[in-house]
């Protein structure tokens, strides 16, 4: 794991130990991101990462 891969891992062991539910999302350009978090939002999510090639990014 590089840099802040493993705290990141860390806090979605946490959160799955404590019954929370995870969704992947392919969402390749920032329309697409934004669609996702216009939905993400409405629900009421915990936390969100957008993975690109090189970075990992909190949303």
């Amino acid at each position: 794991m590089l840099g802040s891969e493993r705290g990141i891992m860390e806090g979605h062991r946490a959160a799955a130990g404590a019954g929370q539910t995870f969704l992947l999302a392919y969402a390749p350009s920032d329309l697409d991101t934004e669609r996702l978090m216009n939905v993400a939002r409405r629900i009421g999510y915990v936390s969100a990462q957008k993975y690109d090639r090189f970075t990992l990014t909190d949303l």
